[in-house]
């Protein structure tokens, strides 16, 4: 599916920052990530985290969130401490 030059850099800045994360803070001995034409969901089973004690934009969540909502489409996270991590993008595709 063709996508425009920007949404393929910025899909990917959010999926290099998202396993950054994994490999630097979550513990985690899973990841998984599928790409289907939409959502797009990346999960770690690893420890999770307070998300009132972090810093938004000290761990790229904040610029994660920018970059996807930046070419039109929607970015949640799914977090419970000792739970792992769910990021769920939803991608505007182009046909």
């Amino acid at each position: 599916m063709p996508l425009s030059s920007e949404t393929r850099h910025n899909l990917y800045m959010v999926i290099r920052e998202a396993l950054n994360n994994i490999v630097k803070h979550a513990k985690a001995t899973e990841m998984t990530f599928s790409l289907p034409v939409e959502p797009a969901v990346l999960a770690d089973n690893g420890i999770g985290f307070a998300r009132e004690n972090s810093s938004l934009s000290g761990n790229g969540l904040l610029n994660m969130e920018k970059r996807i909502t930046s070419i039109g489409g929607k970015f949640a996270l799914e977090n419970k401490p000792g739970k792992g991590t769910r990021l769920r993008l939803e991608i505007p595709w182009h046909r």
